[in-house]
């Protein structure tokens, strides 16, 4: 694969070649089509493979048979373009943020979901759009977004301290405890002594329920 992938910042792009010769006949796999859906011109191969549950691997083997084929072309990133997505990205973080302070939640989420679609990388963002989710209970899509900044970010303390809320919410004590072990070892201090009050309440808890089983 790394022969014919060289990178995975690479740009998919649709081939012309294939969009005036053949693109109304083909024989592709589901994955293949979920793939073709992705390739906007913006996202890197990386960021359609975080897309998938399916194996990295296997994913970057479906878009090289889809270059193989002819219907995908790569591109380098414009360093021009990714800029100005950038930009924009930051102004849509900016009306996100006013939104969610007016209680606008819905056009907040949709500013957030655009800016990610431009710059996936948006840390800020993904934590906003999880404190987001989090706020409107939607706890699945909020474990999703603190994901995202922990995959990204492995030493960003904000993504493991929101993440320990959503274990909490789940019912996964031990998860929790995890997570916020990991904020507390990556936190500022300000951040450091909220966590740490929360690991001192959550062990206690812990050892009060292994106790009640003990009684059982």
């Amino acid at each position: 694969i790394s022969k014919k992938i060289p990178s995975y910042s690479l740009v998919p792009v649709l081939s012309e070649k294939w969009l005036n010769e053949g693109a109304s006949h083909l024989d592709l796999s589901p994955l293949e089509w979920k793939i073709l859906s992705l390739v906007d011109g913006r996202r890197k191969i990386e960021d359609i493979m975080e897309e998938f549950r399916a194996s990295s691997i296997e994913v970057a083997r479906e878009i090289a048979n889809l270059h193989d084929k002819g219907i995908i072309e790569f591109k380098e990133v414009d360093k021009a373009l990714e800029e100005k997505a950038k930009r924009e990205a930051e102004e849509l973080f900016l009306k996100a943020r006013d939104m969610i302070k007016k209680g606008n939640y819905l056009e907040a989420e949709a500013f957030l979901t655009k800016a990610l679609t431009l710059y996936p990388d948006f840390i800020m963002a993904h934590l906003l759009l999880a404190d987001l989710y989090f706020l409107l209970k939607n706890y699945r899509l909020a474990s999703q977004e603190y994901y995202q900044v922990i995959r990204r970010d492995p030493h960003n303390p904000l993504g493991y301290y929101g993440m320990g809320f959503v274990r909490v919410k789940f019912g996964d004590l031990q998860g929790a405890l995890k997570a916020w072990e990991k904020a507390y070892e990556y936190s500022t201090p300000d951040l450091k002594d909220r966590t740490q009050r929360l690991l001192s309440l959550l062990r206690t808890l812990l050892l009060e329920i292994d106790k009640r089983k003990l009684l059982i």
